[in-house]
C-alpha cells in the first residue's frame, strides 16, 4: 500500500511540472556567451584573447624579480616579445621602485629560433659589454624570461650569429643549452 501511495505521489508531482503545448510561436530571449563560437558543423571554438600576459624578469637588489607584460600585437611571437621586453627594461613606475635591467644599453635582438624546446637567442654584441655580477644577472634575466614560456625548456645564446658561452650563477662559463635552474639562487624570494 505504501508503494502504491508513493508511486501515485510521484506521478502527481511529475504531472504538475509539465508544460502544456502552446498554440502559437513566440520569441525566446537567450543569453549568448560571447567567449564561445559555434561553427556551422556544430564544433565549438574559443577565440584567442586580445592579449596574453608574458613573464619578464628584471633586477632589484641584485636579485631577479618577476614583472608582467601584455603581448597585444598578435603578429609578434611570444619568444621575440619576451626578449624584447627584457631588453627594454623596467617601466617608469618599476624604475621608481628600484627595479632595473642588467642588460647593457644598446643591446638588440637579432633573431630567435625554437626547435625541440630549445630557444636560440641571437643578440647584438652590445650584450657582451659588461662583466662580473651584472653579466650574470643579464644572462639570468634572459634565461628566466625565455624559459618561462610554456614551450621552452632551455636556451642557447648567440652574439651576432656566433654561439657563445655565458656565465652561470657561480661565474663558470657554460656553453650549450641552459635553463632557469642554473640561476634559481638569484630569484627574489
Amino acid at each position: 500500500m505504501k508503494v502504491l501511495a508513493l508511486g501515485l505521489t510521484v506521478m502527481l508531482a511529475v504531472a504538475g511540472c509539465s508544460v502544456g503545448a502552446e498554440e502559437s510561436a513566440h520569441r525566446l530571449d537567450l543569453e549568448v556567451d560571447r567567449g564561445v563560437l559555434t561553427t556551422p558543423n556544430g564544433d565549438t571554438q574559443i577565440p584567442e584573447p586580445d592579449s596574453i600576459a608574458l613573464s619578464v624578469y628584471l633586477v632589484r637588489d641584485n636579485r631577479l624579480v618577476h614583472v608582467t607584460r601584455e603581448l597585444t600585437n598578435r603578429g609578434s611571437s611570444s619568444l621575440e616579445s619576451v626578449v624584447t621586453y627584457a631588453i627594454a627594461g623596467p617601466t617608469a613606475p618599476e624604475a621608481r621602485s628600484g627595479i632595473w635591467s642588467a642588460i647593457p644599453p644598446g643591446t638588440s635582438l637579432i633573431s630567435t629560433q625554437l626547435q625541440d624546446g630549445v630557444a636560440e637567442i641571437d643578440l647584438s654584441s652590445d650584450f657582451a659589454a659588461i662583466g662580473g655580477t651584472d653579466e650574470i644577472l643579464a644572462v639570468a634575466q634572459i634565461v628566466w624570461s625565455v624559459t618561462a614560456l610554456t614551450d621552452i625548456d632551455s636556451m642557447v645564446f648567440l652574439l651576432n650569429g656566433t654561439p657563445t658561452s655565458v656565465p652561470g650563477a657561480g661565474g663558470v662559463l657554460i656553453s650549450g643549452p641552459i635553463d632557469e635552474d642554473e640561476y634559481r639562487e638569484l630569484l627574489s624570494q
